[in-house]
C-alpha cells in the first residue's frame, strides 16, 4: 500500500473515531415513525403546500425560532425567505421541550401538515411567546393563513440532548 493510501485510510479511521458513526442530534418528543428516506425539504413543502396538506410527513429545514416560554413550538425555514412552517408539538410538555439554542440548527420534524387560518389573537400570542416587541405584535392585524404541522417528534442536529 502506498504512503498516500495509508495516510488517507488513517485519516478516515481517525475521523470516524473522533466524530462517531453519524451526525449528532438531540431527539425531542416521541420516537419518529417514518424512515430517513422519506424526508422532504421544507423548501419543497413551501413550494407545493396543497400536495402535503393533511398528510403525515417528515420534513427537514432550519430552526428559525422557538417558543421562549416552554419550547413547545418552533418555526422551520429553508433560509431563502421569511415563509416558515409552524411546528406545534403534540407530545405532553413537562418543563422545556426544545431549547432556545436550537435556533439556526438543522432540524427534522415529523407530523401531520395542515394549511390553517390563525386568528389575530393566536398570532399575537405566538409572537409574544417568541419574544417579539410590543410594536411588532401591534402590527399583527386580522386572521392569516399558516402552514402548520402537528408534530410528536423532532431531531435537532448538532446539539447534544
Amino acid at each position: 500500500m502506498s504512503f498516500v493510501k495509508a495516510a488517507m485510510s488513517t485519516t478516515v479511521v481517525m475521523g470516524i473515531l473522533l466524530t462517531g458513526c453519524g451526525p449528532k442530534y438531540a431527539e425531542f418528543g416521541e420516537p419518529m415513525k417514518l424512515g430517513d428516506s422519506t424526508t422532504i425539504s421544507v423548501a419543497k413543502v413551501l413550494s407545493d403546500k396543497d400536495a402535503y396538506d393533511g398528510k403525515y410527513i417528515r420534513v427537514s429545514g432550519k430552526v428559525a425560532s422557538v417558543c421562549a416560554k416552554k419550547g413547545c413550538w418552533l418555526r422551520m425555514t429553508d433560509g431563502s425567505s421569511d415563509e416558515t412552517v409552524f411546528v406545534k408539538f403534540t407530545c405532553p410538555v413537562d418543563g422545556r421541550l426544545v431549547p432556545m439554542d436550537a435556533v439556526g440548527h438543522d432540524v427534522v420534524v415529523e407530523g401531520k401538515l395542515a394549511i390553517e387560518t390563525v386568528s389575530e389573537a393566536d398570532a399575537r400570542h405566538y409572537a409574544e411567546d417568541a419574544g417579539k416587541s410590543t410594536d411588532e405584535i401591534a402590527k399583527i392585524v386580522g386572521d392569516r393563513k399558516q402552514l402548520r404541522m402537528a408534530a410528536p417528534a423532532a431531531r435537532v442536529l448538532g446539539m447534544p440532548k
